[in-house]
Formats: structure tokens, C-alpha cells, sequence
């Protein structure tokens, strides 16, 4: 009984997070929800109808027709072992004969082409993005950044195909990338036409250098509240508050303290749906504040990713042997 009480509450307490989120939106917000609620339009079209204005390049002028040395990460399938693959790739002796400047020229026509042929309702496959950009990192191929910040600028329905759900080790690729290009970074915060989920990845990135680089954390700091003043204004006339909780999560459970009195002004000043701190400025100071808080994304490379991937698939075996009734160490 006491099971069944405790699940009545917690849908109580979500029907009352949505009247509360509903009664947050605006007029025009609340036409695109119900839309979405009939089926009128998907998430990403009206994610695009809304926010996206971006000119892509010609990314087929600039592709590659024939998939050389990534072609595993192309062909690979979801649940295939992340780490197993990326180590075959890596190892691959014709991939360890090939120059720099080739494996980035190919590197480049593989994601170009990606772009070129993406297509809304494509089946997911988030090794033919997530493979690459291991790549890069393994090899420190900073010079591509841009690339990243490409994938970044393609539209919901890319978006949602690719990152959503996995927006951890984005992050980590763009940190590890451009944390000595953190100019590049912050001028991405500041661009129009794009998906608005795009900035928290970048937004993260910058936090890592925050977190990692303890001299930089005044000129980091001092971007951030540039940019969290920046939100306030284009809020106050019209842009939609959407990330800011995500920012403010972010820039908290990092505790990074100078960015407190705008996150304040943020939360009180704006109106928008409070999903995780639910307790408004008082929440928000006590995750500022408590220093047994993480940063809540986790993970500052994709390596860090992968070997927690590689004990999550280690335990999940086991799990099934004992499920199985098998013990891999005993003899017959």
C-alpha cells in the first residue's frame, strides 16, 4: 500500500509541474505545445519554425564520396561495443600509416558529407557522429573545432538524431578541443539562427575550463556573466528563456560564484518553466552553494565516457549470466 501512496503522489506532484509549466507559457508557447500534444507538427519542426534561420555551406561541394578509414563508424550499429570499436579503429594498421594532415582532410569530407546527406526521419545511428568525434580528441585534431561547432549548427531534426539524450560527451569534445580556442567558444553563444540546445554543450564546454584550468577561472567567469547578461536583455525583449535554467544548473552545481547575482535576476526577473530547480532562487543558492554538489555533466572527455560504458557493459553481462544461472569462472 505504501508503494501505491508513494506512486499517487509522485503523479500528483507531476500533474502539478505541468499546470504550473502551462500556466508559464505564453500565449504562443501554448499554441505550439498543443500542436505537438495533436500531432500536428513534430518536436523538431517546430523547433526549426521557430528558432532555426541558419545558412548552411554547400556541404556537398565540400564532401567526401568514398568512406576510407572511418568506413567502421559508418557501418557500425548502436549497440555495438563503443570501446572495442574505437580501439579497432585506432589500431587499424592502415589508419596508423596515414598522415596527419590526410586523416583531418578525410575527417573533414566525412562530416561534411554527413551533413549533406542527412535527411529528417533517418534511422538514428549515433556512431556515424559519435565515432569522428572520438577521433578528434584521440588525436587532438584541434584545428577541427569547427567541425564540432558545425555539427552544433544543424537543425532540430539533425539534433535530435544525434545529441539528444547524449549531451554529455558532446561537451567533453568541445572542451577538449577548444579550450585553448575559448574566444571561438564564446562567440558561438552569441549566434542567431540556431537550436537553442545547441549553447548548454557549448555553455558546458566552457565550465570544464572553468573546473580544469583554476588560472583561467576569472577570464571564464568573466564570459559567463557577460554572457548571462546578455540572456537577461534579449529575454526582457522578446527571446525565449529556455536554457537558462540549463545555464543556471550549470554554472551552480560548478560553483561559480560570480555569476550568482545574475542567475538571481535571471530567476526572478524572468518567467519561464522551472523543470529540475522547481525551488527557484532558494534551490538554486543551496546548489551554489553546496560544495558536495558535481558538476552535473559528467564527463570531460570521451575517454572518461567510454570507460564508463565499458564497466556499465561489463556489469550488464554479468547481470545476464547470473540471470542465466552461469558463472563465466566455474569449471565443468
Amino acid at each position: 500500500m505504501a508503494k501505491k501512496k508513494n506512486d499517487e503522489e509522485s503523479i500528483f506532484h507531476l500533474m502539478d509541474e505541468m499546470e504550473k509549466m502551462l500556466k508559464q507559457m505564453t500565449t504562443e508557447e501554448r499554441e505550439e505545445f498543443d500542436r505537438l500534444m495533436s500531432g500536428e507538427q513534430s518536436l523538431p519542426d517546430i523547433e526549426n519554425e521557430r528558432f532555426y534561420t541558419y545558412e548552411r555551406p554547400d556541404y556537398a561541394k565540400m564532401a567526401t564520396s568514398v568512406i576510407r578509414w572511418l568506413g567502421p563508424f559508418w557501418n557500425a550499429q548502436n549497440d555495438d561495443d563503443k570501446l572495442m570499436l574505437c580501439k579497432f579503429v585506432e589500431s587499424d594498421i592502415r589508419v596508423q600509416q596515414l598522415t596527419p594532415d590526410f586523416m583531418r582532410k578525410e575527417m573533414r569530407g566525412y562530416l561534411y558529407g554527413l551533413f549533406d546527406r542527412f535527411e529528417p526521419g533517418d534511422v538514428e545511428n549515433h556512431w556515424r557522429l559519435y565515432g569522428p568525434l572520438w577521433m578528434m580528441e584521440r588525436l587532438q585534431m584541434t584545428d577541427c573545432l569547427d567541425l564540432v561547432l558545425e555539427a552544433l549548427r544543424q537543425d532540430a531534426h539533425f539534433f535530435h538524431n544525434y545529441f539528444l539524450g547524449f549531451m554529455e560527451w558532446p561537451s567533453a569534445v568541445v572542451y577538449q578541443l577548444g579550450k585553448d580556442q575559448t574566444d571561438v567558444l564564446e562567440k558561438f553563444l552569441y549566434e542567431q539562427g540556431i537550436i537553442p540546445d545547441a549553447k548548454p554543450i557549448v555553455l558546458n564546454a566552457l565550465v570544464w575550463v572553468y573546473l580544469r584550468h583554476p588560472e583561467r577561472r576569472l577570464q571564464i567567469a568573466a564570459m559567463l556573466v557577460k554572457f548571462l547578461g546578455h540572456c537577461l536583455d534579449i529575454c526582457k525583449k522578446g527571446a525565449s528563456p529556455m536554457n537558462i535554467e540549463h545555464y543556471a544548473i550549470g554554472c551552480a552545481t560548478a560553483h561559480i560564484k560570480e555569476t550568482m547575482p545574475l542567475l538571481r535576476r535571471l530567476f526572478t526577473e524572468l518567467d519561464f518553466p522551472k523543470m529540475t530547480l522547481t525551488g527557484g532562487v532558494k534551490e538554486l543558492e543551496s546548489v551554489m552553494n553546496g560544495r558536495k554538489t558535481p558538476f552535473y555533466c559528467k564527463y570531460a572527455s570521451m575517454d572518461e565516457y567510454l570507460h564508463d560504458e565499458e564497466e556499465v557493459y561489463e556489469l550488464d553481462e554479468a547481470d545476464w549470466a547470473a540471470s542465466e544461472g552461469y558463472d563465466p569462472d566455474e569449471e565443468e
